[in-house]
């Protein structure tokens, strides 16, 4: 009897154990997805912050070294969205 009790308290284990580890899984998944389609821009306003030089608005902003030199120009598509951080 305590045999068949253990099985079935292994079986009831495995029925809920199981679909949460697949939906845990899963979201884990969708979650990490979501953080890797945004697009990360760079500004640096130091006199040396691009390969030694100044940066300029001109760049792309994807890279440390192709960083805008500010966030107030007229290319920069998220302004409302920066966050600032204190380092690369």
């Amino acid at each position: 009897m305590k045999r068949s009790l253990a099985f079935l308290s292994l079986l009831v284990v495995l029925i809920i154990a199981l679909p949460l580890a697949v939906f845990l899984f899963l979201r884990a998944q969708q979650i990490r997805q979501y953080a890797v389609e945004g697009t990360v821009y760079y500004v640096d306003n130091s006199n040396t912050g691009c390969s030694g030089a100044p940066c300029s608005n001109a760049n792309t902003g994807t890279t440390p070294n192709t960083a805008w030199r500010t966030i107030s120009h007229d290319d920069q598509p998220c302004a409302e969205h920066v966050v600032p951080s204190a380092s690369r």
